[in-house]
């Protein structure tokens, strides 16, 4: 495992392996575990979820990541970027997160998420 803690821009071939590593984090969240409460299609959900989410900011020049391989993402905008914009193919990605169990999630935590804007 490399130690070196420097971050670098992620790139389009990241999409994959950051989703792995960002899902695995939240697996175990209490939001996430109580918005998709079947461990057993959790982290599939959240895959696709930070697949999308992923691209989309990997795109914007918005994702980072430590380590090769890949250990550690984030994702932030800095003030002076412009908005996320999404691709017609991400679009078609977005379809394919409303037929897992997300929607569903969503809609349980919708009163969660409400309090914390």
């Amino acid at each position: 495992m490399n130690t070196k803690l420097d971050y670098r821009l992620l790139n389009l071939y990241d999409v994959e392996p950051a989703a792995e590593v960002i899902s695995r984090a939240f697996m175990e969240d209490p939001l996430c575990a109580f918005m998709l409460p079947f461990k057993r299609t959790r982290l599939r959900t959240l895959k696709k979820f930070f697949r999308l989410y992923g691209e989309v900011n990997i795109k914007n020049g918005c994702g980072f990541g430590v380590g090769e391989p890949l250990q550690g993402v984030a994702y932030w905008q800095s003030p002076e970027q412009d908005d996320l914009s999404i691709s017609l193919k991400s679009l078609g990605k977005l379809l394919l997160l409303f037929l897992t169990w997300y929607p569903v999630g969503y809609f349980r935590a919708r009163s969660i998420l409400s309090c914390t804007n």
